[in-house]
C-alpha cells in the first residue's frame, strides 16, 4: 500500500500531535520514510524527515516530514519521533491491507472484509448494486438509498473512468459522500459507497478507500469464478491453459493493468516435492495483489503468467522474480519451473508446456527451480524421446556398437559419432581423437561390418546421426 502526507497528517493528528503543513498534491507515492539529515526532499517512494533548519521559511519548528513539494512541520516533535511515529502508522496500515486480502484468500464473506475494513475507516460503507439494492452494508449504516441517487453516481464513474469522487445527495439530509465504481474486468458491477456521520471525511481516507475497493473486487472475482480468480486476467489466462476459445482476446483487458502486447512476459509452474506437500500450503495472498503476476491454481499445481515488461527476459531480471515468487512457499517442499521468454500472448498454451518440463526436471533433478533455456537441448531431446514408438525408429546397429565395445573394451562408438559429426572426414576425425588416420580407417572397416549398412550414404548419415542424439 501506498500512501500520501494526507495519510500521515491525519495520523500524527488522532495522537494529538502539534503540526503545521503545505499539502497541495496530496500524492499517493509514499511506500517508506526515512531519517536523512543530508537528503533533499525528493520525488522518490521515500518521504524524508528532516530538521527543520534545513528547510527555508520553517523558524520555530524542530523538524519536518517531506515528500515531493509538499511537507509537515512539526514544533515539538524531533526528528527520529517523527520517523517512528511515521513508520508505525505504515506498518499498521500494511497488516491492515494485508489482513484485508487474508479474507479474500480464505473466501470468507464480503461481511468479514467491512469488518476489517473498519478498523482504519470508520465511515458508514455500503456496496450497492446497480439495480439500486443494497448487497452489504457496515455496521453502522443507517440510511435509505434515495432513487435517484445510483443514476447519478453511475453517470458520474461511467464518464470518469477511475478514481473515487466526493459528492453531496439528500438523503434523510443532505450527506457528503464517497463512490467509487466495482468493477469484473472492464464491466461495472456495483459501486460501493459511504457517507460521513458522526466522523467526517479526511483527505487521505480516498486512498483507503480505494484500497477496500479493490479488495472488494478481488473478493467478487473469487466468489462469481473459482477461488483462483484474483487477477484481472485470471479467467482469461485459465481459459488459455484449457483452450477454452471462449474468452477472445481484448486488448483494453491487458492495457487496465498496463501489460502491452510488445511487452515480454514468462510463464512459471509451481508443483510439489512430495505427496505431504500440498499446493494449497503456497500463500498467494500478495502475489495475488501484485499487478505482474497473474496466479490460477491448476490440480497439483500453481501457474504463474509473469509480466516481465519492455525488459527482454535476461538471467537477472528473471532472479528477481523469482525471489520475489519464493518468498511465499518452502524451496524444500515446492520447485518451480519457467519457461521461454515470450512476446506474444496469442497463443501462450505452448509455454505453459515449457513451464512444465523445467518443473518436472527441477522435481528429478532434486533442484528448487530449473530454467527450461538453461537447459534447451536436453529437453528438446527429452521430448522427442517421449514420442510413441521413437525407440523403435532408432537404427539398431548403435546398441550393436556399444554392446562391442562392452565386450572387448574398444571405442568404435565413439571413433563413429565423431566421424559423423566431423562430416564424414578420417582426417578430421584422426585430429579430434588425436589418433592416426589408419587406426579411424581400421575402427570404420569393423564398424562398417557390424552395422551392416553403407554408412556413406546420405539417408543412412542422417539416421544413425538422429539415432546417436536420441539415444
Amino acid at each position: 500500500m501506498k500512501f500520501s502526507l494526507w495519510n500521515l497528517k491525519d495520523w500524527f493528528e488522532q495522537r494529538n500531535i502539534d503540526l503545521s503543513y503545505t499539502i497541495s498534491k496530496g500524492n499517493t507515492g509514499i511506500s517508506n520514510i526515512v531519517l536523512d539529515e543530508f537528503q533533499s526532499p525528493g520525488t522518490t517512494a521515500d518521504a524524508v524527515v528532516l530538521p527543520a533548519e534545513r528547510i527555508s521559511g520553517c523558524s520555530g519548528f524542530h523538524s519536518a516530514l517531506c515528500y515531493d513539494n509538499d511537507r509537515i512541520l512539526f514544533p515539538v516533535l524531533p526528528p527520529h519521533e517523527v520517523l517512528n511515529i511515521g513508520n508505525e502508522m505504515i506498518n499498521s496500515f500494511n497488516t491492515w491491507e494485508n489482513l484485508l486480502l487474508h479474507q479474500v484468500v480464505e473466501q470468507t464473506n464480503l461481511q468479514a472484509i467491512f469488518n476489517v475494513a473498519k478498523q482504519h475507516f470508520p465511515l458508514p460503507m455500503a456496496l450497492i448494486s446497480l439495480n439500486n439494492e443494497i448487497y452489504q452494508t457496515s455496521d453502522h449504516w443507517d440510511v435509505v438509498l434515495p432513487s435517484h441517487l445510483l443514476p447519478k453516481i453511475i453517470e458520474t464513474i461511467t464518464k470518469y473512468t477511475a478514481g473515487s469522487f466526493y459528492g453531496t445527495f439528500m438523503f434523510d439530509q443532505p450527506r457528503t459522500v464517497m463512490y467509487t465504481s466495482i468493477k469484473d474486468g472492464n464491466n461495472v458491477v456495483g459501486v460501493l459507497l459511504a457517507y460521513e456521520s458522526t466522523n467526517r471525511f479526511q483527505p487521505g481516507d480516498m486512498n483507503i478507500f480505494n484500497t477496500i475497493a479493490q479488495t472488494i473486487e478481488i473478493s467478487l472475482a473469487f466468489q462469481t469464478q473459482t477461488p483462483n480468480l484474483a487477477h484481472p486476467l485470471a479467467k482469461w489466462f485459465q481459459n488459455e491453459l484449457i483452450k477454452n476459445n471462449t474468452i477472445t482476446y481484448d486488448r483494453y483487458l491487458y492495457e487496465k493493468v498496463n501489460w502491452m502486447v510488445e511487452d515480454y512476459y514468462c510463464i512459471a509452474s509451481i508443483k510439489s516435492t512430495s505427496p505431504k506437500s500440498v499446493i494449497e500450503k503456497i500463500n498467494l495472498t500478495n502475489l495475488i495483489s501484485h499487478n505482474d503476476y497473474c496466479c490460477i491454481k491448476k490440480t497439483g499445481e500453481i501457474v504463474i503468467l509473469i509480466h516481465l515488461g519492455q525488459e527482454i527476459g535476461n538471467k537477472k531480471n528473471m532472479e528477481k522474480h523469482h525471489a520475489f515468487i519464493t518468498q511465499y512457499y518452502s524451496p524444500d517442499e515446492f520447485c518451480i519451473g519457467y519457461s521461454l521468454y515470450f512476446k506474444s500472448l496469442a497463443n501462450i498454451s505452448e509455454f505453459y508446456n515449457q513451464a512444465l518440463l523445467a518443473v518436472e526436471q527441477a522435481c528429478k533433478e532434486n533442484k528448487s527451480h530449473a530454467y527450461i533455456i538453461d537447459n534447451l537441448t536436453s529437453s528438446i531431446i527429452q521430448a522427442c524421446k517421449n514420442i510413441p514408438n521413437m525407440e523403435l525408429l532408432i537404427h539398431s546397429g548403435i546398441q550393436r556398437l556399444e554392446a562391442y565395445d562392452r565386450a572387448y573394451e574398444d571405442n568404435l562408438n565413439h571413433t563413429f559419432y565423431t566421424y559423423l559429426i566431423s562430416g564424414q572426414s578420417v582426417t578430421q576425425t584422426a585430429n579430434a581423437l588425436y589418433i592416426h588416420r589408419n587406426t579411424v580407417t581400421k575402427r570404420l572397416y569393423k564398424i562398417n561390418e557390424l552395422l551392416s549398412c553403407d554408412i556413406e550414404n546420405k539417408d543412412t548419415w542422417k539416421h544413425l546421426l538422429l539415432s546417436y542424439v536420441l539415444s
